[in-house]
């Protein structure tokens, strides 16, 4: 049963895993001081997702995550400690050893409580979950009741205001706390308590804090206890806002982990442009559903993604996709070309315009969210270096090659299109050869599934945003996928519990209007073989594409415009 926390401010009856009378008997918990943050996902939108039994998936509409603030960490003792600075409280007056008068026992109590609630959540998992559960409860019960005391005693003490003002905020946390506990124990009623045996009750915690089911954690084989200690690489790649390590398993597959974060590397530019919530932007929820959407199409171009833990920290774990990155690129200072440049695209923009430009630039800001723009300081700027996927192999791609990568382009602008990804620049995608053909794997789709449901269609006014429309080639294979794809029933329940209801709604005004657009495409742009493929005017697959522009696909962004610059550069160079 879900409790209205509005009304109630705890759930008063946790769903146990199983029926145990005496355990059941869970102590009541006071229900006045709701938090005002409390974390309400409901634990049924995992129902929604398919079970693979066998039989037809039955055509719904599933409900979305519930958009609330993200649930915030029960505070620690040291935390607290150092958030009333470094708050001690008095001692107890004794003589010979017996206690005349205690003094503090409130704050005593709830400090002991505390410590032991943080304590439990590391020990070892316990065989019995429900007594686990049971347990943790009843301490968090232990935190509020002391906690409260504190606050009835010292609420109009005036020198104790930053103290009441500390408890109040524990009592806000437990709120959420429980209400956590309670949405675990229903995903393990739902997935069974058995697919996370010897899991840590604090993973389990800090994958709810993410907005994450655990249907989509393998926290049982995604763990360090399974890493192979000489295959890890903890700085296996640097980005913009994230380092991401590689990590070997003693079975011999490796995986590329990216602990989940809440917001300070996140760029407020970027979560405002795809419509996320500041406070929790579910990056590993984006990735899940963006997979999902790749998988329903058959397109097998974004690489596969899970949920496990690595040095105490939530994070996605991808498997590793090989070969080069389509663009190289490093930061450089900027010169004064490029800084007249942009001083010049500043008078043309306004000022969030401005910072986007600055930040696609490789701009690097203060913590105050300003950059020094004089010409005495001037910050760097990302300089495209050279193409990998001309430069990494020895020969060039053959014609077959080409072709092939053509076509998992497209495809990948037309998964893009309908998951509102605005984030597909050349370093978020790796190519690699394959016989005489070629593998594309996307990467990172954190800054998809905005609100804005036409963000991706129509205009190509998003060209700073990496977005490129929807393609104007389209393989037949996924044109027929296309023809008998319902979103209710193909794409929706994998959406389902990892997306709100807004961003399902706008994903779903997406793939009806890619649907209407594809529908309406001329048959001769339907490519049944993408190396003998010829446009009305006789011009190849790869010579149409470049004819459109840049800001018409990826292939005459990413690939062909390198490709000229290098030749120019070759040019150039046999001149001189």
């Amino acid at each position: 049963m879900k409790v209205n926390q509005k009304e109630s401010g705890y759930p008063m009856n946790p769903t146990p895993i199983s029926n145990n009378s005496a355990i059941n008997a869970a102590r009541t918990i006071p229900q006045d001081n709701v938090a005002p943050n409390v974390h309400q996902e409901d634990p049924s939108v995992q129902n929604d997702r398919p079970q693979n039994a066998g039989g037809p998936v039955i055509a719904q509409r599933p409900r979305g995550v519930a958009q609330n603030d993200i649930s915030q960490r029960l505070m620690t003792f040291e935390t607290l400690s150092e958030k009333l600075g470094n708050y001690q409280p008095k001692e107890d007056i004794k003589i010979g050893g017996l206690t005349l008068y205690r003094r503090s026992s409130e704050f005593k109590a709830m400090s002991s409580a505390l410590q032991q609630y943080h304590v439990a959540l590391r020990n070892a998992p316990s065989d019995n979950r429900q007594e686990q559960f049971m347990s943790l409860r009843n301490q968090l019960a232990d935190i509020r009741e002391s906690a409260d005391a504190y606050i009835a005693k010292h609420e109009k003490n005036t020198s104790k205001q930053e103290n009441v003002s500390a408890m109040r905020e524990i009592v806000n946390q437990i709120a959420s706390e429980f209400g956590l506990l309670q949405s675990i124990e229903n995903d393990l009623n739902r997935v069974g308590d058995n697919t996370q045996q010897g899991v840590e009750i604090n993973d389990m915690l800090q994958a709810k804090r993410f907005g994450l089911s655990l249907a989509d954690c393998n926290f049982t084989a995604l763990n360090d206890n399974n890493i192979d200690p000489s295959g890890v690489n903890e700085e296996f790649g640097k980005g913009a806002m994230n380092t991401v390590a590689k990590l070997t398993y003693n079975d011999g597959e490796t995986r590329i982990f990216k602990a989940l974060s809440t917001v300070p590397e996140v760029e407020e530019g970027l979560a405002s442009s795809v419509h996320a919530r500041f406070e929790l932007p579910r990056f590993a929820a984006r990735n899940l559903a963006a997979s999902a959407i790749d998988q329903a199409l058959g397109l097998n171009v974004l690489c596969k993604v899970e949920v496990g833990t690595h040095n105490g920290q939530v994070g996605l774990m991808m498997e590793e996709a090989t070969g080069v990155h389509a663009m190289k690129t490093e930061k450089q200072e900027v010169d004064d070309e490029d800084w007249n440049r942009l001083l010049g695209q500043k008078a043309l923009m306004e000022a969030d315009d401005w910072k986007m430009i600055l930040e696609s630039q490789g701009f690097t800001f203060d913590e105050n969210g300003n950059v020094a723009l004089n010409e005495n300081d001037k910050p760097f700027v990302v300089k495209k270096l050279s193409n990998n996927v001309i430069d990494a192999f020895d020969a060039p791609m053959t014609n077959n090659q080409q072709a092939d990568l053509q076509r998992q382009l497209c495809d990948l602008q037309l998964l893009d299109c309908i998951a509102g990804q605005l984030d597909r620049h050349a370093g978020n995608y790796m190519v690699s050869l394959k016989d005489d053909g070629v593998k594309l794997v996307g990467i990172d789709n954190d800054a998809a599934f905005g609100h804005n449901s036409d963000a991706l269609l129509g205009a190509r006014s998003l060209r700073r945003q990496h977005s490129r429309g929807e393609p104007v080639l389209l393989d037949k294979q996924t044109f027929d996928t296309l023809s008998g794809i319902d979103f209710n029933r193909d794409i929706a329940p994998g959406l389902g519990g990892r997306l709100d209801a807004q961003q399902i709604d706008a994903t779903r005004a997406r793939f009806e209007t890619v649907l209407e657009r594809i529908g309406n495409l001329d048959p001769d742009f339907i490519v049944e073989d993408w190396a003998q493929w010829r446009s009305p005017n006789g011009e190849t697959a790869g010579a149409y594409l470049e004819a459109r522009g840049e800001d018409a696909s990826y292939w005459a962004r990413d690939i062909a415009s390198a490709r000229d610059e290098a030749n120019a550069l070759d040019e150039q160079a046999r001149s001189a």
